[in-house]
């Protein structure tokens, strides 16, 4: 066993975790200590679970349970965090490469742009929708279902002012339709919607949504009455199930007399559970 710590600059770079969730070998491409006090310096060394992890704690860095040999959390790149209890991928073998900046870089990549299909429970993914917008996902076979873990919403904003008068949900004057955003997936979002008020009567003022073009809902709406012309910013969110992928929402507007004015108006929605 080594009197020396693992060095900071130890590397692990190739990991096999088996199906039961065990890391079953590591190679390394840096300095690693073994039993007799030396060291291997670079290149690659294999170590299989039965010889070297049982009489090894100093590989308790990077996540390695030296009790049981069991992977337990490795920190890749940027604050990706895999798990053999959660099953970071469907594969066996997680291969990872040190990159330029220091960090290290999971391979195959975790992102797709279509979920799996027929995934494992526990299965993690990284869900590209756009550019800006990635969502981590882990499947949960007992539900069907891809449980949202983390990422930014969809939303959209239109701070232009306009007016509506009809007591009928439908769009603001010509030109200030609106906002809309589309979902990519089915399943159940968190969806919320707000925006400032006025109306020109002492009457209700209402925002609500279309969904995939079926009729707005004041059961969906936000809602404000004051004084004529005083203005409020009201908001709210609820979850709403979404039953086909490319389901656009659209915000839409009414009031019970007289003529609202809406202005910074926004929309958005983040997944709760999602359909393959």
């Amino acid at each position: 066993m080594p009197n020396d710590p693992v060095p900071d600059y130890f590397t692990p770079s190739f990991f096999t975790v088996g199906p039961d969730g065990n890391l079953t070998s590591i190679q390394s491409s840096d300095y690693v200590p073994t039993d007799d006090n030396t060291d291997v310096g670079r290149g690659f060394r294999l170590f299989d679970q039965a010889s070297v992890f049982p009489s090894a704690p100093w590989l308790t860095r990077g996540g390695i349970d030296a009790g049981n040999a069991r992977f337990q959390e490795l920190e890749v790149s940027t604050h990706t965090t895999l798990r053999a209890t959660t099953q970071a991928i469907d594969l066996n073998t997680v291969n990872l490469t040190q990159d330029s900046g220091g960090g290290l870089r999971v391979s195959p990549d975790l992102r797709v742009s279509s979920l799996p299909v027929a995934p494992a429970d526990g299965t993690e993914v990284y869900y590209e929708y756009a550019s800006a917008i990635v969502w981590h996902l882990i499947y949960n076979s007992s539900t069907g279902r891809w449980v949202y873990l983390g990422g930014p919403p969809i939303s959209q904003e239109v701070t232009t002012s306009s007016t509506r008068a009809n007591v009928a949900y439908g769009n603001l004057a010509a030109g200030a339709a609106g906002p809309s955003i589309t979902l990519p997936l089915a399943g159940d979002y968190l969806v919320a919607i707000g925006c400032q008020l006025a109306c020109n009567a002492v009457a209700f003022s209402l925002m609500s949504y279309t969904i995939g073009g079926a009729a707005a809902s004041d059961n969906d709406a936000i809602s404000q009455a004051l004084a004529v012309n005083e203005q409020a910013y009201p908001w709210r969110e609820r979850v709403k199930a979404i039953a086909a992928a490319a389901t656009t929402l659209t915000a839409v507007y009414r009031s019970t007399a007289g003529t609202l004015t809406a202005a910074n108006r926004f929309i958005r929605a983040t997944p709760v559970t999602l359909i393959p």
